[in-house]
């Protein structure tokens, strides 16, 4: 064991830079199309190029960083003391959040769905215009039909949506947050515009993010009617998704105790009608809808199983993935001779060969995910998802080796001038592929691996040219910024319905939203937390 390395100040600083733009990105949801509990009255369609340029590279550059530390950790204190310092410092903050923060964004969107009105259609341009016929037929754009779908399917309009199908809008469209018109018109249970929609051509068995198909969205709000009409259709009762649940389970009685608070989130985040009371009838009546179909239930997981499964750990996520990827990191310790191997890979760390393994690798698991989003999937499930947990090791594990490769001479982001720009062009191209058919799924894989590549190495070249030397400020901040992130989500939902209706473009609303969020957030951190057992347990005991 040698002596414990210098405090690299840099690095402090961008991973604080990491966790505190994840603020800037919850709170930029409210003024774009995304389920979101909060739609604002201005919309700005492109503040989805801030939130994609963001969240293309965050999470991964902050595992990167995570692992890097870790390393650091181990050589200065050894495993033992690595291992508890991690539980202390991300599995303990991580068991308090389920019992304070989680319930508090549960509150907090519950709130503003119940105040902002559930069963309103989120505010959006295409819905500002009368679905009137001459209206419809006067419409020849193909992107501004396909928009007007899911217009129609909220107010149940069938004559609209039957236009709007002649006229050449295609039922199987998905928007930018992959969601399908018959996701939608499952989710409503509008069982006649999924008649029309299958009718029409709609796949039946299309997935949405989480793979979730129109029959997984009849069980988790518990729409009865809606499950018949797509079992008389064929649909594929025996799909999971991504995370492992099938329609069957989802409806059973050990899991709707679990689905049913699922359900109240996400008729919030979706602005769908929900009504938890009769979702525990409708639920039982879909179950028994597939006990007596044609469909024979695979043996199913304990009760406890689905429970994992359920994603309710919010913004918190990242804290259980980074614990189980420290375990992971403790393991390979035990391996000495596998420790001192690493130091023959230095090359391939620190030089730009890196990119050779790199990259395919990024791309591979990006290509997993689906085409339709810029950046890496999140999983809000105790029940880990492999695909997406080994996306984010290569970066984890990555940045302990490049710790371990001692790079004296700062090799890593050296040219991040060239880096930069690269990335830059590598983000342009990529959302270009984002249009249909303006690409294959493998060329977007590609182009959004090298730009999470490119800005991760990047930034850490520009943060060591900028703050090589402490500065009190940044580490001010830097200490602050991990209670900022966890404390900010139910902050984030009050303070989106607080400024909806102010007549005002969506970039003020969004500067107000978050200017005053960090001055409540940095106030409380002075005041409750950093003098604090809160303060000792995420920053240690100050000196």
């Amino acid at each position: 064991m040698i002596t414990s390395p210098k405090r690299l100040h840099h690095l402090d600083a961008l991973r604080s830079f990491a966790m505190l733009l994840g603020i800037v990105l919850h709170a930029s949801l409210s003024f774009m199309p995304f389920p979101w509990p909060v739609q604002d009255s201005e919309q700005n369609t492109s503040l989805y190029l801030v939130f994609s340029a963001i969240h293309g590279f965050r999470m991964p550059l902050f595992f990167l960083l995570s692992g890097f530390f870790t390393a650091m950790l181990w050589r200065k204190r050894g495993v033992l003391s690595l291992a508890k310092h991690r539980v202390k410092r991300i599995l303990l903050p991580l068991v308090i959040g389920c019992f304070t923060i989680i319930p508090a964004t549960n509150w907090a969107i519950e709130y503003v769905s119940r105040t902002h009105g559930t069963s309103a259609a989120p505010i959006k341009i295409s819905e500002l215009t009368p679905l009137d016929r001459d209206y419809i037929i006067g419409e020849t754009d193909p992107k501004n039909l396909n928009l007007l779908i899911e217009a129609a399917i909220r107010r149940n309009d069938s004559d609209s949506l039957m236009l709007l199908i002649e006229q050449g809008a295609d039922v199987n469209y998905k928007s930018e947050i992959k969601i399908s018109a018959l996701h939608w018109a499952a989710g409503l249970g509008h069982t006649e515009m999924v008649a029309i929609l299958l009718d029409k051509g709609a796949d039946i068995n299309a997935g949405d993010g989480k793979d979730s198909t129109a029959m997984h969205w009849a069980a988790l709000f518990g729409r009865p009617q809606v499950a018949a009409l797509l079992i008389e259709r064929g649909a594929d009762l025996a799909r999971p998704n991504s995370d492992g649940a099938t329609p069957f389970s989802m409806s059973t009685p050990e899991a709707r105790t679990s689905v049913a608070p699922l359900g109240t989130i996400y008729a919030g985040l979706l602005s769908i009608p929900f009504d938890e009371s009769a979702f525990y009838a409708d639920s039982k009546a879909l179950h028994e809808l597939i006990l007596n179909s044609s469909y024979t239930p695979q043996p199913t997981s304990s009760a406890q199983t689905d429970l994992l499964r359920i994603p309710l750990l919010h913004h918190l996520w990242f804290l259980w993935y980074l614990f189980l990827l420290v375990i992971a990191f403790c393991c390979t310790t035990g391996a000495a001779k596998y420790m001192i191997g690493l130091k023959r890979l230095t090359p391939l760390i620190v030089k730009p060969f890196r990119y050779l393994w790199m990259l395919p690798l990024v791309a591979l698991y990006q290509l997993q995910m689906g085409p339709e989003s810029f950046g890496p999937d999140t999983s809000t499930a105790l029940l880990p998802n492999l695909s997406i947990l080994s996306y984010y090791a290569v970066f984890f594990f990555f940045g302990a080796a490049y710790f371990l490769s001692d790079d004296h001479e700062e090799r890593l982001g050296r040219y991040f001038w060239l880096t930069l720009p690269a990335a830059f062009c590598a983000f342009l191209i990529g959302m270009g592929h984002l249009e249909p058919g303006a690409g294959s799924a493998e060329s977007m894989a590609w182009w959004v691996a090298a730009y999470t590549c490119f800005m991760s190495f990047g930034l850490i070249g520009l943060c060591r040219k900028i703050f090589s030397t402490e500065k009190a400020w940044v580490r001010y901040i830097s200490d602050a910024s991990y209670w900022m992130y966890i404390a900010h989500l139910p902050l984030v939902f009050l303070a989106q319905k607080y400024v909806t209706e102010w007549d005002a473009p969506a970039l003020v609303k969004l500067g107000v939203i978050c200017i005053a969020l960090a001055i409540i957030l940095l106030a409380s951190y002075q005041l409750l937390v950093r003098h604090t057992p809160i303060g000792w347990l995420l920053n240690g005991r100050r000196k």
